[in-house]
């Protein structure tokens, strides 16, 4: 049933129609900002209360479940409500083996969330509890190692290489994979992770005539050739530990 279709029919529950009353008067800025404790909520009607608040408010919000598995379930539930802009913060991966062999997928999903939780570009996090005992660096060093380019932009070539370097990615011979760079020449190809597992890394392609970027343009990962053109991009680091140079 459509949530609209529904909230016409919950009228006759005289507690939910009083909580939909409040959410109104949050809305409105009138109601009183104490606490609201709902109690006897299954997990999915948690779910559908979280989806109902974010459409009166249009705040983003964040979800605290116990672990993996009901984060991901969660999540299923919040986009069948809200649709895109839902994520899951994994907690970091554990590696008893050699580090040098571990994927870095996840870290550099988990970066990618990150640049969207500091720009607001988000409905929903979901946040198993493990992931609450990962430290991280201060937002400032994220804010400092992302890299923000447009078109017109005057910038030396290997200075991007050197940027992308220090951010975490790694020089390849073919961009392919999420976390790689190659430059040809006047131009640097990057692929970007992306915050979703579902959603396949962003190819991303720098052109320049001398110095200056001449073009900026998305990339098709599987052809290799320019798509759409952009006229800004925001590059998230691919590390989450973030060593400078002395």
């Amino acid at each position: 049933m459509p949530l609209s279709d529904w909230l016409l029919n919950a009228g006759d529950d005289k507690g939910f129609a009083a909580f939909l009353e409040y959410l109104d008067q949050v809305a409105a800025g009138t109601a009183d900002k104490s606490s609201v404790n709902l109690t006897g909520l299954s997990d999915t009607q948690k779910s559908f209360v979280q989806s109902l608040i974010y459409s009166k408010e249009q705040n983003p919000f964040w979800v605290l479940v116990a672990d993996e598995l009901r984060a991901r379930l969660a999540a299923q539930e919040l986009r069948a409500f809200l649709g895109s802009g839902v994520y899951v913060f994994s907690a970091r991966d554990l590696h008893l083996l050699d580090a040098r062999a571990a994927s870095r997928e996840q870290e550099r999903r988990r970066l990618a969330i990150l640049q969207k939780v500091r720009n607001r570009d988000y409905k929903a996090l979901v946040v198993p509890a493990a992931a609450l005992l990962d430290c991280l660096p201060p937002p400032e060093v994220f804010a400092g190692a992302e890299l923000n380019l447009k078109t017109g932009d005057l910038i030396e070539p290997e200075t991007v290489c050197e940027q992308l370097l220090s951010a975490g990615y790694e020089r390849a011979k073919l961009a392919e994979q999420a976390g790689q760079f190659v430059r040809h020449g006047d131009v640097i190809d990057i692929v970007i992770a992306s915050a979703t597992a579902e959603l396949p890394p962003q190819g991303l392609r720098i052109s320049f005539f001398d110095i200056e970027i001449d073009d900026l343009r998305a990339m098709d990962l599987e052809t290799q050739r320019s798509v759409q053109s952009l006229s800004r991009v925001a590059i998230p680091p691919a590390r989450e530990l973030l060593l400078k140079q002395e």
